[in-house]
């Protein structure tokens, strides 16, 4: 019996698409190789990127390192030098029986063996790490911190305060200097007397003289008080006896002064834009001029100056564009470091050991602490009759333990410290 013959299949479309399911398996698995490689080679530029970089900052660091290590060893060898020369000294002025040289001598030797130790700085350039061509943003690579102020002044409030209902008690205080043992003294404006404080604020003395009219600014030395008055007479005291060994009376206004230690005694004069220097009996030695573009005649006034631990002279100005600026030795001008923005108003400042600058706004009722390069620090008060609050804050210091004074001059005459 005959049978029909069986439908022939046709294979042909699912060869076809085997064969295009293989193909693109194959195409996607090179796209995958390729993917591959890229991002072995992406990760590689990165590891390079990597290497250089670090590469980089360990050359920074033993460059730096080794600056340090050598300053350090410099001065180890200074000190030494000076502790032996003293020694050898002592020894030879022992037999002569020149007892008052060798106390100069050492006075002189201990100030630079201090200043050696605790006040020279060693500004480091700044690092930054770059890293290119990904970001890197989430992983902490490195991490340097700004070392070049060793502490920060604290923001709590006043620990301690002297007003006017305690004994010694402050009516209008105004100019405020501190002495090397943490002595306080303080020109009350409205007595027209000094009256002198323990660093805890106990009432310790009041100086008083015929001669003084209405203190503002104060100034301290080793042996000696020195007091600016009202009725432009300048004033020296002796700080164990508490008299008078000098007085000029002059036609100039002195406000702010200071001592240094080669030109002496120097005083800013209000009206002009000068400063005059002392000798030792307070006889006018001479003048410096500031140059400087930001003072206006009549409208403008030297209120205050200090010297940095560059040796230069920074003078405050009151009613000024820039109050805070610093001159050289022959009076140039070297820098404006604050603006009338930073600063409204202000008849005082003062320097810690580090040279940040500590200066009272009378117009924010504020102490205000900015770094040498004239960068805030910290605002510390507010208006208010508080402790801790400011009405008017004029006269400002700090000791050699970084304690801060403020004379607040109107409704709340107090003397506080933070």
């Amino acid at each position: 019996m005959a049978t029909a013959d069986a439908p022939e299949v046709n294979t042909a479309p699912v060869v076809e698409k085997i064969y295009r399911e293989d193909k693109r398996a194959q195409y996607f698995k090179e796209e995958l190789t390729q993917l591959k490689q890229e991002i072995a080679d992406e990760f590689e530029k990165i590891h390079t990127v990597l290497r250089e970089e670090e590469s980089k900052l360990q050359n920074e660091i033993d460059m730096n390192l080794h600056k340090i290590e050598e300053l350090v060893n410099k001065r180890a060898d200074r000190v030494n030098q000076l502790k032996k020369g003293l020694e050898e000294l002592e020894q030879g002025l022992a037999h002569n029986n020149l007892t008052h040289l060798l106390a100069d001598a050492r006075i002189k030797i201990d100030k630079e063996i201090d200043k050696l130790l605790h006040q020279e700085r060693l500004e480091l350039p700044q690092i930054q790490l770059q890293c290119k061509p990904t970001n890197l943003n989430r992983y902490n690579l490195c991490k340097l911190e700004d070392k070049t102020h060793p502490y920060t002044y604290r923001h709590d409030p006043a620990m301690s305060c002297v007003s006017t209902g305690e004994k010694g008690g402050l009516t209008k205080p105004r100019g405020l200097a501190i002495d090397n043992n943490g002595i306080v003294y303080i020109a009350d404006y409205t007595k027209s007397q000094i009256e002198v404080y323990s660093q805890d604020g106990e009432h310790i003395n009041t100086l008083v003289d015929r001669k003084m009219r209405e203190p503002l600014y104060l100034c301290v030395s080793a042996d000696n008080l020195y007091v600016s008055c009202e009725n432009r007479c300048l004033l020296r005291l002796s700080i164990g006896s508490g008299k008078r060994t000098a007085i000029i009376e002059t036609q100039l206004h002195i406000s702010g002064m200071c001592i240094d230690a080669e030109y002496g005694l120097i005083g800013c004069i209000w009206q002009k834009n000068r400063i005059c220097l002392f000798d030792n009996q307070l006889d006018k030695k001479g003048e410096i001029q500031l140059n400087t573009k930001h003072h206006k005649p009549g409208v403008t006034f030297t209120a205050d100056i200090k010297v940095t631990y560059k040796q230069e002279l920074a003078v405050l100005f009151y009613k000024s564009s820039y109050p805070l600026q610093v001159f050289n030795r022959e009076g140039e001008l070297i820098s404006c470091l604050l603006s009338q923005d930073q600063v409204g108003g202000a008849l005082y400042f003062c320097l810690d050991s580090y040279d940040n600058i500590l200066i009272t706004d009378i117009s924010a009722h504020q102490l205000k602490i900015f770094t040498p390069q004239g960068d805030l620090l910290t605002r510390i008060g507010k208006k208010g009759q508080q402790q801790g609050d400011f009405q008017t804050p004029v006269g400002v210091s700090v000791n050699q333990s970084g304690d801060v004074y403020v004379c607040d001059c109107k409704q709340n005459y107090m003397l506080q410290m933070f």
